[in-house]
């Protein structure tokens, strides 16, 4: 089982890349329309699989993207291709942040989910990134934020950086303020 690669870009396609590593080359599955580089050198965290006797590995820009990736396909019914599909229509902290408060009808409208919404929720909400407490604790203002146009990075900056003991309307201006500076 392999962790990561490091290596060169030498052929990139709608949902894999040819890395080559020490002169060989892998064929490695990516997200669909995942932005690389022809001779960029990059890491990607590998999950490695086998399918119809033949190996197929997966690769992921973050090591993020390769845990929430490992639980997906946890759910029966979500496959690796699934997953990938799954992963490259939406952000990894949206998925995660949907997926923690439990919102069904905004994770079916994701392509890829659809039926397997609950099966998500139900098999990963508890599980899924432990680390994001304050996301979850102030679930009201993450929505306002991007309902304000904030990008997932800004939100999450701003959100981890707010006290604990803050309300909703408190920890709202905070994070705009915060975001301002």
């Amino acid at each position: 089982m392999y962790s990561y690669f490091f290596g060169t870009i030498k052929d990139i396609k709608f949902n894999k890349i040819i890395l080559e590593v020490n002169k060989i080359g892998y064929e490695i599955f990516t997200k669909p329309n995942e932005k690389f580089t022809l001779n960029e050198e990059i890491k990607l965290y590998i999950y490695d699989y086998s399918k119809d006797e033949r190996v197929l590995l997966c690769g992921f820009k973050t090591y993020k993207e390769y845990e929430v990736f490992i639980k997906l396909i946890e759910v029966n019914g979500i496959g690796p291709k699934k997953a990938l599909q799954i992963l490259g229509n939406v952000k990894v902290e949206e998925l995660i942040f949907l997926i923690k408060t439990k919102r069904i009808q905004e994770l079916k409208k994701i392509k890829g989910i659809g039926v397997y919404a609950e099966s998500i929720v139900i098999k990963l909400a508890d599980n899924i990134d432990k680390n994001d407490e304050n996301l979850l604790k102030y679930s009201n203002v993450y929505l306002a934020l991007k309902s304000l146009g904030y990008s997932q990075n800004e939100i999450n900056v701003s959100l981890y950086s707010l006290k604990e003991e803050l309300s909703d309307d408190e920890a709202l201006k905070e994070a705009i303020r915060g975001m301002k500076k």
